[in-house]
């Protein structure tokens, strides 16, 4: 975690920002490794996006009804609430802070 992920967290530390990053994913790991990086990777591009389909279809290689799939699949794993802006932006700093902590 840089400094300024630390700015963002305010009080959290390096653990505690992973512990926290990975229960926000906890959803992905109830699934096979492969369908869940799939998924995650999915989400990631989304959300880096900004939630625009036809950016995010156009970086993954896949075609927009793929990605409709993929994320009605994400939908099913944290409900209908994760595209909202609250959530979306949990679910981003998640992604970000476990891609950091490798």
């Amino acid at each position: 975690i840089t400094t300024s992920d630390r700015d963002v967290l305010k009080v959290a530390t390096r653990a505690e920002a992973l512990l926290v990053a990975k229960q926000t994913l906890r959803p992905l790991t109830a699934l096979p490794d492969r369908r869940a990086a799939e998924l995650r990777e999915t989400m990631a591009a989304f959300l880096r996006h900004n939630q625009h389909m036809q950016r995010t279809a156009h970086q993954l290689h896949i075609h927009v009804n793929t990605l409709y799939q993929r994320l009605d699949s994400i939908t099913g794993l944290f409900g209908s609430l994760w595209r909202t802006p609250q959530h979306s932006l949990a679910l981003r700093l998640a992604l970000e802070i476990t891609d950091l902590a490798g």
